[in-house]
């Protein structure tokens, strides 16, 4: 029988590290079978200790590769032409994309098949992957950003007196149970990418000039609580003038597409915060009028 490489068989001479990468590729693809102990040409060398080789692969696929892989993965001792080769036999995962662990979910960490190569995956299909495995909902996903802080949440729950330790990030669905954080951490971490703009028009229209506007940034915690300081701002300066003012626009919009973002649900939590159910606005632009102060009209003539 000879060997050849394909979209789903790869052929290792001898164990090397980059066997993790077959394996996170096949299960990330449609499966597939690694020989180790037969020559890229196809030549059968065999392995001398194969007891030695079962292990070392078991400690990559245990160790090395997230999530959990393992139950992906079966490990055989076959004889051809008397020679043992060791044989592993990939299947689908139902948990992709997985990862290089000291990689993370990046395309240095990430693996697909094409042809009989195991190349990088780009960001648009870990993308892909994730929905296909997490749904479509955004909060739930894993995060591609996986360095993520939360000062202004810890200290939201500390003015509370609520824990926040490794089980409520989970219970709020800000982990996974593999220990992954979710799109939801990344948008109350302080990396959160996205960005709430505030504008207030100097007439009664979009298009009179600014009179102030503003950029909010970090963790949406903070960025909500200083966007409601500022419209509190404005509204507190409206109503305590007596001059007749038609209703300014204030626009709030994102600057990056949240969809499908979501809006906190109706379920009770100790903070405030429960795991989100409803669509936000994509990132159009949302008008709220506001009483701000214009010059009195001059009576007509």
């Amino acid at each position: 029988m000879k060997f050849k490489e394909s979209s789903t068989l790869e052929l290792k001479q001898i164990i090397v590290p980059d066997i993790k990468k077959e394996i996170i590729a096949f299960a990330n693809s449609n499966g597939g079978t690694i020989y180790v102990g037969i020559a890229d040409n196809g030549d059968i060398i065999g392995l001398e200790d194969t007891d030695q080789a079962m292990l070392q692969i078991t400690s990559m696929v245990r160790d090395a590769i997230k999530p959990d892989v393992t139950m992906f993965v079966d490990l055989d001792i076959i004889e051809l032409e008397q020679k043992s080769v060791l044989k592993i036999t990939v299947q689908k995962g139902t948990h992709a994309p997985y990862y290089l662990q000291g990689k993370g979910i990046r395309p240095e960490g990430v693996f697909v098949r094409h042809g009989a190569a195991s190349i990088p995956a780009s960001t648009d299909a870990i993308r892909s992957m994730i929905i296909a495995s997490d749904g479509e909902s955004y909060e739930t996903r894993r995060s591609l950003r996986q360095e993520l802080t939360f000062t202004s949440m810890k200290k939201l729950f500390a003015q509370k007196k609520v824990k926040l330790e490794n089980q409520q990030f989970m219970t709020l669905g800000l982990k996974t149970r593999d220990g992954i954080f979710t799109n939801l951490a990344l948008l109350l971490s302080e990396e959160c990418p996205h960005e709430l703009k505030i504008a207030v028009f100097a007439g009664t229209s979009k298009t009179s000039p600014f009179q102030n506007q503003r950029e909010f940034s970090g963790s949406l915690l903070t960025q909500i609580n200083e966007a409601y300081a500022m419209l509190e701002q404005y509204n507190q300066f409206g109503q305590a003038s007596t001059a007749s003012c038609a209703p300014v626009i204030k626009t709030l919009g994102w600057s990056q597409n949240l969809k499908p973002a979501t809006t906190p649900s109706a379920s009770p939590c100790p903070i405030g915060i429960s795991k989100p159910t409803k669509p936000l606005p994509s990132p159009q632009q949302i008008t709220i009028p506001c009483s701000l102060p214009c010059p009195a009209k001059k009576p007509s003539p």
